[in-house]
């Protein structure tokens, strides 16, 4: 049965990641379905943050990968001006804190 419940709120997320800890880690075939999701829409999640978060499989040390590659300029090939930073919207800016706060959980932890 496909998804239903639309995008995951950070707050479920939390609660959801948190769930699966108590249970021992994840495990894909015994994993706790909430109502209106599917196991796929779980898994997709699941790895969304674990890559959010840098660690996902590529990720060596399984800490957060920088945001550009070290001595790589911004600006144009021959020398032009670096093109500016686009502003955080504020759904950018509540992912961001969304981050801290599972980093200070995981401190906790």
């Amino acid at each position: 049965m496909p998804s239903t419940a639309g995008p995951w709120s950070e707050a479920e997320k939390v609660k959801y990641l948190l769930s699966m800890l108590e249970i021992g880690g994840v495990n894909w075939d015994n994993v706790p379905v909430p109502e209106g999701r599917d196991v796929k829409s779980i898994k997709n999640m699941y790895y969304m943050e674990k890559k959010k978060l840098g660690m996902d499989s590529k990720s060596k040390t399984g800490e957060a990968s920088p945001a550009a590659t070290p001595g790589k300029s911004r600006g144009k090939k021959n020398g032009g001006p670096a093109t500016p930073k686009t502003p955080k919207t504020p759904e950018m800016a509540s992912k961001s804190a969304s981050k801290r706060k599972v980093n200070e959980m995981k401190e906790e932890l």
